[in-house]
C-alpha cells in the first residue's frame, strides 16, 4: 500500500530554531502556543552540562515547573548563598522577586560572580519582569534587570523569552545598550510557527458588556457543558463579574494570588487554584473561572470545554498572555478596546425570540438598545439607528410597519431572522 505523506505547514519553536546560532546574549520572541516550554526544557537546557538557572515571573509558573515530571528541575526556597542542596539537581527554578533579593545588597562585581556560576540563565516571560518593576518601582528588580540586560558574561549564556515583542522596545528604552549586546530571534510574524487560533473575535468597551456576551452563550452553558475564562485586573472588577455571572445562573469561581494578604483565598478558591495548576482543568461544578494578573502566566489550561475567553483589559501584552492560558483553539475571544467602532463592527448577535416577528414601538426599541448595552465614544449608550445597523450586519431583516395600537396607527419596525 502507498503511504500517504502529510505535508505540514506549521511547526513548533523546537523544530524551527537553529541552536547553532545561540551566542552569549539572546532574546527569543515566539507566539503563545508555539511550544516555548517544550523548547526550554527539551532542547535548550539539555544542550548545557553545568548549572542552569530558570527565572520565572510568578509562583504559579514556578509551582507548575516543579510539579512537572522533569526530574532535573530543583528549587530551593531558603537561602541562596550556598551551593545546591541537591547535588543531582541540574536546574535551579526561582521567581524573579526571590532572585532579585539575592543580588539586592551586593555590588555589581559580586552580583556578576553569581551569574558566572551558571552555564545557562533562562529568563522566561521576561516582559513580566519589566511590568513588575514599573508597577512596584523596586530597586531589587531594577538591579536584576541591569544584570540581565546590560552585561555580557564570559561563561554564562543568557536567553530571554517572551511572546510580546512590544516589551523589547520598552527594555531598549530603559537600557539603550540591550539590543546591541543581544541578538534577537523574532518568530512573532512567522507564518510557519504554531500558534493558538480564535475562530471569532468580538470587542467590548465597558465591563458591563461582559454579561451581554455571556448571555449570548447561555444555551451552551446550560446544555453544552461550555466553560469560560475571564481575565480582569482588579479584585473589585472580579467581584462585579462574579455578580454578573450569578445573575444569569452561571457558576463562577475566582482565583488570584495566594500571597494576597488583603484578599485571602477561601478554601474553595484554594482548592480550585491547586486543581487548575496540577491538572489544567476547571474543577466541578464551576463553569466560569475568573482570574487577574497574578494568574496571567504560568497557568496552562487544557480544559477543552473552555470555548469562550473574555479579556477585560486594553493592554495588548495582557491580552496575549491571558489568552495564552487556554492551551487550545477557541470559538470566541472577547477583548476590551478603546475604539467604539471596533465594538460595533465586531458584534455577533443572537437576538432572543421575544424581539422577533412582533411590531416594536419606540419604547420597545429603546429597551432593546438598553439590553444591547453598547457605548459610543462619549460613553453614551447606542441608540436605535446604530443598533439597527449592527442587526442588519448580522443578517437580520428589519421592516417598517404601521399597526393599529389603541385605535391609532403607530410607526413600528419588525425584526426577522
Amino acid at each position: 500500500k502507498r503511504r500517504k505523506i502529510l505535508k505540514r505547514d506549521k511547526f513548533y519553536l523546537s523544530e524551527l530554531f537553529d541552536m547553532s546560532k545561540i551566542k552569549n546574549n539572546n532574546i527569543i520572541i515566539s507566539p503563545v502556543g508555539s511550544g516555548k516550554t517544550e523548547f526550554i526544557f527539551n532542547k535548550l537546557i539539555p544542550r548545557y552540562n553545568g548549572k542552569k538557572l530558570y527565572l520565572c515571573d510568578n509562583c504559579n509558573l514556578e509551582e507548575q515547573v516543579l510539579n512537572s515530571k522533569r526530574k532535573e528541575t530543583f528549587s530551593r526556597k531558603s537561602e541562596y548563598e550556598n551551593e545546591f542542596i541537591d547535588s543531582e539537581a541540574q536546574v535551579e527554578v526561582v521567581c524573579y522577586n526571590a532572585f532579585a533579593k539575592r543580588v539586592a545588597n551586593l555590588d555589581i562585581c559580586e552580583s556578576m560572580k553569581i551569574f558566572e556560576k551558571y552555564d545557562l540563565i533562562i529568563a522566561d516571560e521576561i516582559h513580566s519582569l519589566v511590568d513588575y518593576q514599573n508597577f512596584t518601582d523596586s530597586k531589587n528588580l531594577w538591579r536584576l534587570m541591569e544584570l540581565l540586560f546590560t552585561k555580557e558574561y564570559e561563561n554564562a549564556t543568557i536567553v530571554l523569552l517572551t511572546a510580546t515583542p512590544y516589551y523589547i522596545e520598552k527594555i531598549q528604552s530603559k537600557f539603550p545598550s540591550t539590543l546591541s549586546s543581544f541578538q534577537v530571534f523574532d518568530f512573532d510574524e512567522n507564518k510557519n510557527i504554531v500558534r493558538y487560533i480564535n475562530k471569532r473575535k468580538v470587542y467590548i468597551n465597558h465591563i458591563s458588556q461582559i454579561e451581554t456576551q455571556l448571555k449570548q452563550y447561555r444555551e451552551g452553558f446550560e446544555y453544552g457543558g461550555l466553560k469560560c475564562l475571564i481575565y480582569t485586573k482588579t479584585i473589585s472588577d472580579i467581584k462585579k463579574i462574579e455578580t454578573m455571572c450569578k445573575r444569569i445562573n452561571l457558576n463562577p469561581i475566582s482565583i488570584w494570588s495566594k500571597n494576597n494578604t488583603k484578599h485571602i483565598l477561601n478554601e474553595k478558591q484554594e482548592e480550585a487554584r491547586k486543581y487548575l495548576l496540577q491538572t489544567g482543568y476547571v474543577i466541578e461544578p464551576y463553569n466560569v473561572i475568573i482570574i487577574n494578573k497574578s494568574m496571567e502566566t504560568g497557568v496552562n489550561i487544557k480544559d477543552k470545554d473552555i470555548e469562550l475567553v473574555v479579556i477585560n483589559t486594553t493592554n495588548i501584552t495582557e491580552q496575549i498572555q491571558a489568552r495564552g492560558r487556554v492551551r487550545h483553539d477557541i470559538d470566541l475571544i472577547v477583548v476590551r478596546t478603546k475604539n467604539p467602532a471596533q465594538v460595533m463592527e465586531s458584534q455577533i448577535v443572537n437576538l432572543p425570540k421575544k424581539w422577533l416577528n412582533i411590531p416594536l414601538t419606540r419604547i420597545d426599541k429603546a429597551q432593546l438598545c438598553k439590553e444591547f448595552n453598547l457605548y459610543n465614544e462619549a460613553r453614551r449608550q447606542l441608540k436605535w439607528t446604530t443598533v439597527k445597523e449592527i442587526l442588519l450586519n448580522n443578517g437580520y431583516i428589519i421592516k417598517k410597519v404601521k399597526p393599529v395600537i389603541n385605535g391609532k396607527q403607530v410607526n413600528c419596525e419588525i425584526i426577522k431572522k
